[in-house]
């Protein structure tokens, strides 16, 4: 059964490292679990916790992660700086060829099965994207119009991608942004209150509520 939840007084520290911020963390359950984060001069901290102890894995490459998304398979994604995206599977670490370029950053990755993703991110800062992974290749999506432009006709950055289901995909972003859809039918915009940058977004599949 599942393990009882501490109090959160009783929270502790369970992994550190000195010199690298630690991103993003996700796992498939309390005996699988992934920390990924900067690159501290040795490659990007990878870390896994297999319900007894952390072990940190060597990617092969450099450059920083900021998200990671574990699929029951025991498949993993993850996405940061330089248009890299690593896919661990098979006790080996792939990285994965995109459309990005050196100074495009993911910020966010999302997907219920390892050949249906989403990646959302910048390029230099600016003109966010949505990229869609089938397993094979990863494409760039169309992005609806409406969307807030800046004094230089850039669109904003977009942070972070969450679905409800295969079908119904959450993307937000800088001023405001909220886009709703897929790969199939295609994003709409979503008008939202806020003109600032919304930084995340999850949701409750049961009742349908989205926070952001």
């Amino acid at each position: 059964g599942p393990e009882p939840k501490p109090p959160a007084e009783q929270w502790s520290v369970v992994a550190e490292v000195t010199n690298a911020a630690l991103m993003a963390v996700h796992g498939t359950s309390a005996r699988d679990v992934w920390l990924v984060g900067a690159d501290d001069g040795s490659g990007p901290v990878v870390l896994h916790y297999d319900g007894e102890a952390w072990r940190r894995h060597d990617t092969g490459v450099s450059g920083d992660l900021w998200w990671v998304r574990a699929f029951d398979d025991g498949t993993v994604l993850m996405a940061g700086s330089d248009s890299l995206v690593l896919r661990f599977r098979d006790g080996a670490f792939e990285r994965l060829k995109t459309p990005g370029l050196g100074k495009t950053v993911l910020f966010g990755i999302w997907g219920m099965t390892p050949d249906d993703v989403y990646a959302v991110g910048a390029h230099a800062g600016r003109n966010g994207f949505i990229w869609h992974f089938d397993g094979a290749v990863w494409s760039e999506l169309p992005l609806p119009d409406g969307l807030v432009l800046d004094t230089h006709n850039d669109l904003p950055i977009f942070t972070k991608a969450w679905g409800a289901s295969a079908d119904d995909v959450w993307v937000v972003g800088g001023r405001g942004t909220v886009m709703r859809g897929s790969r199939a039918a295609g994003f709409e915009r979503v008008d939202s209150a806020p003109d600032d940058l919304l930084f995340t977004v999850h949701g409750n599949r049961t009742t349908g509520r989205i926070v952001v």
